[in-house]
């Protein structure tokens, strides 16, 4: 893999402490990060896919009405620096990120996303890619070559918080690793499966380089000393 980027300055608490994982922020940088899995049309009857999908014609819908009212999208390296105040934040900031690397995200998100100018985050469980309804390493490494960022979700899309300090290790340094030998860049960006994220984890992807990690915790607001716990808006149940 690419040696490790050195991250920007995040203040003086490089992990933040245990009371960090449950504070509900309501100042500093207000910058909602959208959460989505699945850009599809599924049955109301499965409720899990219901909560995880939003259909192609409300993305749609969705993605114009960000370029409507003129919110400027960001890659979550892009957020990382404004967090950092190493980068000026926009106006109408918004960062859309995807998780697990599901193919629709190649086949119908980012068509939309091209046409509307907008760019976007995915997260790839790499030892997923390749399998059914998963990118592959071609379609991952053209996406990325276009722009859109690539961030890490472990390798097996496993809960890191409940797997032996061992195997945490291996999903958190195995992902970056794939990422980066797959893509020949620096993969700095992390998003931990199921939302898992304690104290110990945190430290460990901070530690494999990684300069933010988001979560599933719902939010908008967001500073320095929550880098590894950012807060995200769920999208889906949409028809």
């Amino acid at each position: 893999p690419s040696p490790k980027p050195q991250p920007p300055d995040f203040g003086s608490t490089p992990v933040p402490a245990p009371s960090d994982l449950s504070r509900k922020l309501h100042t500093g940088t207000w910058l909602p990060i959208l959460m989505y899995h699945y850009v599809r049309t599924v049955s109301r009857s499965d409720l899990v896919g219901w909560n995880l999908s939003v259909s192609p014609g409300d993305f749609r819908r969705q993605v114009a009405w960000i370029k409507d009212h003129g919110y400027t999208p960001l890659t979550m390296r892009d957020v990382d620096l404004i967090l950092a105040g190493k980068k000026t934040l926009p106006v109408r900031p918004v960062a859309l990120t995807f998780d697990d690397g599901y193919r629709d995200f190649y086949t119908t998100a980012a068509p939309i996303l091209r046409d509307e100018g907008v760019t976007a985050t995915n997260y790839i469980p790499t030892g997923l890619v390749g399998g059914k309804n998963y990118m592959t390493w071609s379609e991952i490494q053209e996406l990325d070559a276009e722009g859109f960022e690539m961030g890490a979700h472990s390798q097996y899309h496993v809960d890191i918080s409940t797997v032996s300090a061992n195997r945490a290790r291996v999903e958190v340094y195995g992902s970056k690793a794939d990422l980066e030998s797959h893509l020949g860049h620096q993969v700095v960006d992390w998003a931990y499966p199921y939302g898992g994220v304690d104290v110990a984890v945190a430290a460990l992807v901070r530690e494999a380089g990684f300069w933010s990690g988001t979560t599933t915790e719902s939010g908008s607001w967001h500073d320095p000393s929550q880098m590894l716990y950012l807060s995200r808006v769920r999208m889906g149940g949409t028809a």
